[in-house]
């Protein structure tokens, strides 16, 4: 069980529990937006040009 940061006000801390699922899902976002911000910032990246090109059509 993971205890989560201490609410506004309160001290006392509600446990939070973090699933395998939830966990993995969230690793997964966050690689692949640290990926594409490489991508975009490294014009020698072999992504780059994908970068370019999503950020272009948002």
């Amino acid at each position: 069980m993971i205890k989560s940061c201490k609410a506004s006000g309160d001290l006392d801390w509600m446990p939070i529990k973090v699933t395998a699922p939830l966990t993995s899902s969230l690793l997964n976002v966050v690689f692949a937006d640290t990926a594409y911000w490489l991508a975009l910032a490294n014009p020698f990246n072999r992504h780059h040009s994908r970068a370019v090109d999503l950020s272009s059509s948002l």
